[in-house]
């Protein structure tokens, strides 16, 4: 069980890295465009 948590808790925290690198790309364009 120790393992499964802490192999989940790696598992939020890399989809919410991901998530973030996909925000700041599509900003990135936004702010391109805008600018």
């Amino acid at each position: 069980m120790v393992e499964w948590q802490k192999d989940d808790r790696c598992n939020i925290v890399s989809f919410w890295y991901v998530m973030f690198e996909i925000t700041q790309e599509r900003l990135i364009l936004i702010l391109g465009i805008k600018v």
